[in-house]
């Protein structure tokens, strides 16, 4: 590990988080260059300093680090941002452990056992194994998004699309990309990715982007043939009146089978 790691620390108990500085100062290949105990702040601190790794206690004073760490790994805001995560939590349930499992590199639990030195030391372990088993020449960020959109069009080519509303196709497909990246798709809120779209293709808020969507679901279940259809939306429960979420869940589903990423 010739490379400086730089990490942001979001820690709200003092005692730990000046136990985890000192640790720091162990190992030269990391380098703590900002600390929080605030959501709030960690989130500027990520878009302005870009850290390659954020540790992250789970419980902090202005929410929940899963938080945090949900929108590091959704929001366009990161796209092309992919930090190590590390969780440390006090909590022992098998609930929260295995939602951390699902969204870190590693977790570190506070008990009895709590050594500050070993979160560098599996933090080592950790990037040192997942930078052995990438491929020579990995898939860029940008080359990576190309292929979302290229299976998203694929798909989508297979219904009906009117080119006169471009900004309609570019609202879904942002939306699909969305519902492609998250983990489980019950944790996929229709609402957010509306707010989180809307900035980037012109609207105002949610409900422009849902009068959009609205218009063209309706345009297209009019225009395409219902075999067709039918064969898009089978896992939907109404065939041929799919919900907006459902049919972000579907095409997404597919889209995942095509990618091997």
């Amino acid at each position: 590990m010739n490379e400086k790691y730089t990490i942001l620390l979001v820690e709200d108990e003092q005692p730990v988080a000046e136990s985890i500085v000192a640790s720091s100062k162990n190992y030269s290949e990391f380098e703590i260059i900002a600390t929080t105990d605030l959501i709030s702040v960690a989130f500027e601190l990520i878009k302005l300093k870009r850290p390659k790794v954020i540790i992250t206690d789970i419980e902090l004073t202005d929410g929940s680090g899963l938080k945090l760490i949900r929108e590091i790994k959704t929001s366009d805001e990161f796209l092309n941002y992919n930090p190590y995560l590390i969780g440390i939590t006090s909590y022992t349930s098998q609930h929260i452990r295995q939602q951390l499992k699902d969204l870190v590199d590693y977790i570190h639990i506070k008990n009895s056992y709590f050594d500050t030195n070993n979160i560098f030391i599996e933090l080592q372990y950790t990037i040192q194994s997942i930078e052995s088993n990438r491929i020579s020449q990995p898939i860029s960020p940008n080359d990576k998004e190309k292929k979302i959109e290229d299976v998203i069009s694929e798909i989508l080519g297979h219904l009906y699309t009117n080119p006169k509303k471009e900004r309609h196709q570019r609202c879904v497909n942002k939306i699909i990309s969305l519902a492609i990246k998250v983990q489980n798709e019950d944790n996929f809120n229709l609402l957010d990715a509306y707010k989180k779209v809307a900035p980037t293709i012109g609207l105002k808020n949610s409900n422009a982007v849902n009068s959009l969507v609205t218009r063209y679901l309706d345009e297209m279940i009019q225009k395409t043939d219902d075999s067709i259809l039918k064969k898009v939306f089978k896992d939907c429960h109404k065939p041929l009146a799919p919900t907006a979420r459902e049919f972000f869940i579907v095409i997404a589903k597919q889209a995942k089978n095509k990618l091997d990423f």
